[in-house]
């Protein structure tokens, strides 16, 4: 749901703890962007107005983000969506957390050839769940790596004053 989670950040502003799924751009939007932010570098001393629409759009394209946000003060949270460093998101109200979690689940992928073969590639994954005590779940993070999941998962787990609840079989 929110990529590989290879990115990760937390900051605090006023009590609101902030985690950084990753970015929601790939390679060749980032590509597109870098692109057209050099173009508009090379275009400022002629053209100033479509060298800044330019940027605009290159830099659209290269920071979009997703993340969650809980406001433990208020008993709140919500997942946003990021551009430009401003967050979008509706903000739900929770009593009481209950526990932070982590499954693990089985992916595969199959690939055929012009002869009608089949290659099936299989790989575990786990994700990372935050749960209320209303019974809805919030998914944190997905990684095909148990060690830097829990890594991340310890961080949020201090934070929140969680214990990480393993479902997983390794």
């Amino acid at each position: 749901m929110f990529g590989n989670a290879t990115l990760y950040d937390i900051t605090t502003v006023n009590k609101i703890l902030t985690y950084r799924f990753g970015s929601q751009a790939n390679f060749p939007m980032i590509f597109l962007g870098i692109i057209l932010v050099i173009m508009a570098l090379v275009v400022m001393m002629d053209q100033p107005w479509i060298a800044g629409g330019l940027a605009i759009f290159g830099v659209a394209l290269i920071t979009p983000s997703k993340g969650f946000q809980i406001d433990q003060a208020q008993k709140k949270y919500r997942i946003y969506d990021s551009i430009f460093t401003m967050k979008y998101g509706q903000w739900r109200e929770y009593n009481d957390l209950s526990k932070l979690f982590v499954n693990s689940f089985n992916t595969s992928q199959t690939t055929y050839s012009q002869s009608n073969r089949s290659v099936t590639a299989k790989k575990k994954k786990f994700a990372a769940f935050l749960k209320f005590d209303d019974g809805h779940t919030v998914r944190l993070y997905e990684d095909p790596d148990r060690k830097r999941l829990f890594a991340k998962l310890r961080q949020i787990a201090g934070d929140l004053d969680l214990k990480i609840s393993d479902s997983t079989d390794g």
